[in-house]
């Protein structure tokens, strides 16, 4: 009989142990009282906030934190975020915003801009100094939307490979014309591209003819490189 003393305590040792255990998980000890959210600005840090409409009993044990982000990803302005328990109390949610990548010209009026995904950040009638894009949408985007991927294709080709000589600043693009796609530096000079094919190609070779070209006498009017064998320019006239 002896010999079965001490396994009986240890069971009982161990339901003890864990009856603790689960009282402690579901006492409000666990309870979530702090939700901290971290973000580039107040305003996406409070959107994320205010959209997470936690359960009121919610705890820390219980509640999976992918729950959490999900809930959080929910605003679309978001690109990607982290979310972790800081204490039994406590969980912390860092954000990462979306960042604008170009300005597109709504058909009405003013611009809407997106990131580099697509998705439709905002609305506003000063781009600043990003690119500012026309005939790239049929129709103003949806706020939270993504254009289609070919028209964001065709737009970051030409931006990118802008960015590569520090002329995406202020930069216009017209992809109107599907078989004569250009752009217009911050400085007025225009480049001819031709089709929607090898556009980042023969946007890389707009940019080097222009370095070349404004080491000369002379204001560059045009520089066609639709023809990538055969480009060709104008200067302004002289007044």
């Amino acid at each position: 009989m002896h010999s079965h003393l001490p396994a009986a305590r240890r069971a009982m040792l161990l339901s003890i142990v864990i009856g603790a255990a689960i009282g402690l998980v579901f006492s409000p000890a666990c309870r979530i009282r702090y939700v901290t959210v971290v973000g580039p600005t107040e305003t996406i840090a409070a959107e994320v906030a205010a959209g997470l409409k936690l359960p009121a009993q919610a705890n820390t044990v219980f509640l999976p934190l992918t729950h959490v982000k999900a809930r959080a990803t929910e605003c679309y302005r978001v690109k990607r975020l982290t979310v972790r328990r800081r204490s039994p109390k406590e969980i912390v949610i860092r954000v990462h915003e979306r960042q604008p990548m170009a300005a597109l010209v709504s058909p009405d009026s003013g611009y809407t801009v997106i990131d580099d995904e697509g998705m439709a950040l905002v609305r506003t009638d000063t781009p600043g100094l990003l690119p500012v894009a026309e005939g790239v949408v049929g129709q103003r985007p949806e706020l939270g939307r993504i254009i289609s991927p070919e028209a964001l294709s065709l737009l970051k080709a030409c931006i990118e490979a802008a960015e590569q000589d520090g002329m995406d600043q202020k930069l216009r693009l017209d992809l109107s014309d599907p078989h004569m796609i250009t752009m217009q530096t911050a400085d007025g000079v225009v480049g001819k591209l031709g089709d929607k094919h090898h556009l980042r190609r023969k946007t890389v070779m707009f940019g080097r003819l222009l370095k070349a070209l404004q080491d000369q006498p002379g204001q560059i009017e045009y520089i066609d490189v639709s023809t990538e064998s055969a480009p060709t320019f104008r200067r302004r006239a002289r007044n």
